[in-house]
This record gives structure tokens, sequence and C-alpha cells, in this order.
């Protein structure tokens, strides 16, 4: 009798494997093209700079702290992904650069160079600058006695933070964006005095944002469209002058050239900024919004944070040049940008991006938005200037890509 119990039970215990194992297989079908493997993060950080309208280039972090440079197909096709024609230049870890642990947004130098920054795992500064048609490059230290773990670009100036909590400025500094009580440029690093200790950092086009350790926010630089959130905007007035380009006069200057602390945000735990927009996450999971997505009338920039409704707890903000993302708990990316606006307002409605699930971090691009998801890197692509997304997921680099050009298999 007791065999014939233990037999029962074997046989249920089969068919309970069975059926779980068809579940799962049955789940695979429905995420097609979404890898399903777990506790996989290969990338720390991704960047990409578009060339040309044929190609970009992708260069990210590899979880060996190595820098991996991949040539992309527009409109987002890896070369990996064209078996047939793969060409072993095309993906590759960049010999002789070791130890990295960041890098900071791509800068265009007249169409002909790029240059990005990198901090290496000693906190050493270095700026990587390679020409647009020889792929040849070089590697330049920084020269600082301090010890950075973080570094943002905005359009013509720079900000890092060091392991300490201080924040250094270099660069452009029309509108004040260095924080130094000036609007003088420069391109030696300086700190920026009247902050407490910081944990987070992000760089608009010309304005900075800063996290303190007790979650308060602060702001310097332009403010032509609320993004200081300090309630107010630079005033302006168009002329031309005597070549018929478009002048933009200041008829009454709120920018600011020091940090100013907006006081109706507090228990912030991380900070993003786009163009000219701020975003930044409470403790709460809450979401706050200020400044515009590129409207062309500042009366309709939003001068104080506000709330964005997103139905799910968030982990994570992001700001691309013309867009927010929030990254929830639940793995999904929620957007909102320019191309949805509210008319009157500068604000639209966050849209839940459905082709992308199970998310683990999202990294904003000035162009293009990347994704990494379960250690595969993903992006949106654009079918027109028109449309801002249409919905299709394209995947640039697979983890086990990633793992064979980490171990020189395609570099």
């Amino acid at each position: 009798m007791k065999f014939k119990v233990f037999g029962c039970i074997l046989f249920i215990a089969l068919i309970l494997m069975l059926i779980i194992s068809c579940t799962g297989e049955n789940n695979k079908k429905v995420n097609e093209g979404i890898s399903m493997q777990n506790n996989v993060n290969n990338l720390i950080s991704v960047r990409k700079f578009t060339s040309s309208s044929s190609y970009s280039l992708l260069f990210a972090v590899t979880e060996e702290s190595r820098l991996l440079r991949v040539v992309v197909s527009e409109p987002g096709i890896s070369f990996i992904d064209l078996e047939d024609n793969l060409d072993m230049h095309k993906a590759n870890i960049i010999e002789g650069i070791s130890d990295v642990h960041a890098l900071s947004h791509i800068s265009c130098s007249f169409f002909t160079a790029f240059y990005f920054y990198i901090i290496k795992a000693d906190g050493s500064l270095w700026r990587y600058t390679e020409e647009l048609y020889n792929d040849s490059h070089t590697l330049e230290r920084i020269e600082s006695v301090e010890s950075f773990k973080m570094v943002y670009r905005g359009r013509e100036h720079s900000i890092a933070l060091t392991v300490g909590g201080a924040v250094f400025s270099w660069g452009n500094n029309d509108y004040g964006q260095l924080g130094d009580g000036t609007n003088h440029s420069r391109q030696s690093l300086q700190r920026v005095y009247g902050l407490p200790i910081i944990v987070d950092i992000a760089a608009g086009s010309d304005f900075c944002i800063a996290l303190g350790k007790s979650g308060e926010v602060f702001t310097w630089g332009s403010n032509f469209k609320g993004e200081l959130g300090d309630g107010s905007y630079t005033y302006t007035s168009a002329s031309f002058d005597e070549y018929g380009n478009s002048v933009r006069n200041i008829v009454k200057n709120n920018n600011r050239n020091t940090p100013f602390q907006i006081e109706l945000l507090s228990d912030v735990t991380q900070v993003a900024a786009g163009d000219s927009l701020g975003v930044a996450l409470r403790n709460d999971g809450s979401v706050y919004m200020w400044g515009t997505s590129n409207i062309p009338q500042p009366s309709h920039a939003i001068t104080t944070p506000q709330k964005v409704e997103i139905p799910e707890k968030v982990v994570q903000v992001a700001a691309a040049s013309l867009n927010a993302f929030a990254l929830t708990d639940m793995g999904n990316v929620w957007e909102w940008g320019w191309i949805r606006l509210i008319p009157g307002t500068g604000m639209d409605i966050p849209v839940r991006l459905s082709e992308f699930q199970r998310i683990k971090r999202v990294f904003p691009g000035h162009i293009d938005t990347f994704l990494s998801l379960d250690g595969d890197v993903w992006q949106g692509r654009f079918d027109s200037q028109t449309e801002f997304r249409n919905g299709r997921a394209v995947r640039l680099l697979t983890e086990i890509e990633i793992r064979s050009i980490s171990n020189n298999k395609y570099g």
C-alpha cells in the first residue's frame, strides 16, 4: 500500500513539473525577444553618440571595468546582429583603458571629433577624445588632487562629484552654470561652494542640480525655461544682428550663478536633468518635475516642482534632452516628453513603454535612450523626427555578446 501511495505522489509531482515547464515555455513565447535570465547586470554605464545618419557609437563600462566600443547601424541594429557581415573592428574592448568606473555624456567638437570624461576606480578623472573619421583616440588625465565618483556634461560645461561629497565645475559659464558667483568661463576645475555634502548631481544644457545628503535639492545656472525651480524664469526679447541672425536679449535676468535651494523639495533620493527640465525622486517613490521639455513659450514652463502622476512606485528617474523616464519597482518604464505636451502647461501625461519589461536600469541619452534588461542593452527607435517613438524595441547587445566581446571574441 505504501508503494502505491508513493507511486501516486511521484506521478502527481511529475505532472506538476510538466505543467510548470509548459507554462514557462509559454511565457518565453509571450516575451519573445526579451532576455529571461536573472541576476545579470554587465553594464555599469552606457553612452551613445550619433556621428552620422548611418551609424552611431555605443560606449559602455563592463562589469570588468573595461571600456566597450560598438558601432551601431541605424536605426538601431547592432553589427553583431549581422552575422554574415560581421566586421571584427565594429565591436571591441578598447585596449589600454582599464579600471573604468563611470562615463559622462558625449560631446561633439565641430563634427570632427567627440569626447567624454572617464572616472577610474582610483577616483582619477580623464578625458577620452576620438577622431570621427580615423578611429584614433587619446586619453588625457585631468589634473586634480580630488577623488571623483560621478561626472556629468552639459552643453558646454561639466560638473563632477567627489567621494567626499564636494562638487567641482569647469567649462562655459555664460549663464552661471559653474556656480562660482561669476559668469567667467574657465577650463580649470574649481569647487562649487554654498553646498552641503552632496550625494547626487545632474547637468542640463546650461544648468546644474545637486542633491544633499539630507534630501535637499540645489540648482544654479540658466533659468530661461524655469529650470531652476525657483518660481521664476529669465525674460528675453528677440532681435536680429546685422547678418540677420536671431539674437536673444535678456530683459529680466533670473539666472543664478550660485546654488539655490528648492524649498518645496525634501526627502529626495535622486535627481536627473534634461536640456531644460529637472526631475526629482522622493523617498516615498513619488516623482516631481520642473522646467520644460523644449516648448517655445517660457510662460508655459513649470517654474516650481510639480508632482508627476505615475501609478507605480518609482525606483529610478532619468532624463534625456527633451524627455524624462521613471523606472518602477515592477520593472516598467514610464516616459513623458515634448512631443505629447498638454498645450499651455509644458507637461504631459506619462505613458508606460509596454515594449520594455523587467528593466533594471535606464541609461538616458541626448537622442536615443538605452535600457539594460537582464544584461541586454535595448533602445526604442524613431520612425521620423515627427514621431517620438514607434512602439518597437530594438536589442542592441545581448548579455552573451557583451561577455564574448569582453573575452575578446569580437575585439
